[in-house]
């Protein structure tokens, strides 16, 4: 053995690459696993659907960084950003091909900031700092104080949440919980702690098993094998989670309360993308839309309300010009016709007086209310613009070269409330225009306000063949159980569907057979030109989830427990700091 040692050695001195190749070898796996890592994320959201990766899509990662210096864990954890950033949002590419690659590099940035945190964590939470002056270091051996491991897990979930959290102020999409967007009995914890409740339990299951196959599986001084506690302790509580979550829809299956029921009619005309919309693909638009609802209007069963999605013409309802003109007059005599009030998207403008510049005028997104009497009687307009879509963000600030590769003409204006639209007696609407509805603090302020049911007209014809609209639906699913409120979409060319308070998909335009079973089930992703009736039930004192009481309580525990962890290891950095001067000083003075 000795002999062979020695030979090896010899060979290493005379050929001092080998320990580069080694090196080099070592760094490509790292890479490799990051990305496959980021690749197992994208897979497990849509189109793919792949939940189940969910559950060890970290754990590369966490193998590749866990010992590693901060900066290059960050470099890692940024590879791996990039990878997910690009592929998971890779349908922006049929806005501007060169997003997807622009994008990336914003969105890496989060889980990178998350990856300098975990070896300052991993080292000063595993270890004592008697371990760390003997020169144990607990991150080799990771069997040190179980309660440490799971601990550390936690904390690194924690603090994982908060990075999801910074993203909401601008792209709460594809969060981590996303996957399991269609795991109806599991998602039932967001209605206590909104997203990130499911994202920290996903984490906090990929580290303990990260840990698990990093530690000691048997101890030889007792013979006996060691028990992945930290592992099993994750498990227990993604099970207690699912279980709480059956029991809460059977509990709500069984509720009795006051409700009403009603007939939406909702129009998908399927009409291309027109932004730029001259007067014939405008009248188009129009024509579509227009024999589409005669159709239903005729039909049986007769709609109570006829819902058109965002900017189904693409010319404002109120402006002047010929189209808006037909717009208002076959819109007013199928309402006079069939008494039915309608709600409709589109642009509108602000009222200014003659002869004021139109380009100063305020315009925004908005959902009108139609009586049936042809009158506006509401008027809802959109608060959470899309960046660059409807809005270039510090346009000011901007050089003019910058502004003219993603300006599209125009900065569409905030609206400021937030109060629902009663669409029918006793239905009281809280409204989201496309965007809107991945953002959990617009659907639980029109709770708050009293509405009893989510109602979102959307456009995705901007994306006619990529997986944005299931992305779309799968982070927008989430705000039904946020808030304990139905969810009734209206989409232009896909997801005119029905989401029940607790997420799951009940009724759909589009349907399929299904082989095994003959049921028709509910296909909200199915693109083509439609019209229907959906029955929507509706509770007229809905009870609401403890979300919309108590808002994002659930990051203000992440807030706690990542300072209490930084706390620990800063105290455990101290006393190994303070205990290694003790011995230098030592050594001085016997010197």
């Amino acid at each position: 053995m000795f002999e062979k040692l020695r030979r090896k050695t010899a060979a290493a001195a005379e050929h001092p690459n080998l320990a580069f190749l080694l090196k080099r070898r070592t760094f490509f796996i790292r890479l490799g696993a990051v990305i496959a890592s980021g690749l197992m994320v994208t897979f497990s959201i849509p189109p793919l659907n792949w939940n189940f990766l969910a559950f060890f899509a970290l754990v590369p990662l966490f193998l590749a960084i866990y010992d590693r210096r901060p900066w290059v864990a960050f470099g890692y954890c940024f590879v791996f950003g990039l990878t997910w950033g690009f592929t998971s949002f890779y349908w922006l590419r049929e806005i501007e091909p060169i997003i997807p690659y622009l994008m990336a590099f914003p969105l890496a940035a989060h889980p990178a900031a998350w990856a300098l945190c975990v070896p300052f964590l991993t080292r000063y939470i595993l270890n004592s700092p008697e371990n760390l002056l003997k020169g144990e270091n607990g991150a080799g051996e990771l069997s040190y104080f179980r309660t440490r491991k799971f601990l550390l897990a936690a904390v690194l979930a924690a603090a994982w949440c908060l990075t999801e959290w910074a993203r909401s102020w601008v792209l709460p999409w594809n969060y981590f919980s996303t996957a399991m967007w269609n795991t109806v009995p599991l998602i039932q914890i967001c209605r206590f702690t909104g997203t990130y409740g499911l994202s920290f339990l996903l984490v906090l299951f990929n580290l303990c098993v990260a840990f698990y196959l990093l530690g000691p599986k048997y101890n030889p001084k007792t013979r006996r094998f060691v028990y992945p506690r930290p592992l099993i302790l994750a498990g227990l509580l993604i099970i207690f989670a699912y279980t709480e979550g059956v029991t809460h829809i059977v509990r709500q299956k069984k509720r009795s309360t006051k409700t009403v029921i009603f007939n939406a009619g909702l129009v998908q005309g399927d009409i291309s993308q027109r932004r730029n919309a001259d007067i014939s693909q405008a009248q188009e638009a129009l024509d579509v839309y227009s024999k589409l609802t005669d159709d239903l209007l005729n039909a049986r069963p007769a709609p109570h309300v006829i819902i058109w999605p965002e900017t189904a013409v693409p010319y404002s309802y109120r402006a002047g010009n010929p189209v808006s003109n037909a717009f208002r007059y076959r819109i007013q005599q199928m309402i006079r016709k069939h008494q039915v009030p309608f709600l409709i998207g589109t642009i509108d403008f602000e009222d200014v007086p003659k002869g004021t510049d139109y380009r100063k005028q305020k315009t925004y997104n908005s959902a009108f209310l139609l009586n049936k009497r042809g009158e506006t009687a509401h008027i809802y307009n959109k608060i959470q613009r899309v960046p660059w879509g409807e809005y270039v963000p510090f346009r000011r600030f901007l050089p003019e070269w910058a502004i003219r590769l993603v300006d599209m003409d125009r900065d569409l204006t905030p609206g400021t409330s937030l109060d629902p639209v009663p669409i029918l007696p006793d239905v009281r609407a809280g409204i989201s225009i496309c965007f809107e509805s991945i953002f959990p603090y617009i659907s639980r302020g029109e709770a708050r306000r009293g509405a009893n049911l989510l109602l979102v007209l959307s456009n995705d014809a901007w994306y006619p063949t990529s997986s944005e609209p299931a992305q779309h639906l799968a982070n927008a699913v989430f705000r039904s159980v946020e808030t304990g409120l139905p969810q009734l979409r209206c989409g232009n060319n896909s997801t005119g569907c029905l989401i029940q308070p607790s997420g799951y998909i009940s009724d759909c335009l589009f349907k399929e057979q299904d082989e095994r079973t003959g049921l028709m089930l509910p296909e909200p992703i199915r693109r083509g030109r439609t019209a229907g009736v959906i029955p929507v039930t509706v509770e007229l004192e809905p009870a609401y989830a403890p979300f919309v009481r108590y808002g994002n309580v659930f990051i203000v525990f992440c807030w706690l427990l990542t300072g209490g962890g930084f706390g620990l290891a800063l105290s455990n950095w101290w006393a190994e700091r303070s205990g290694r001067l003790a011995v230098f000083d030592r050594k001085e003075g016997r010197g």
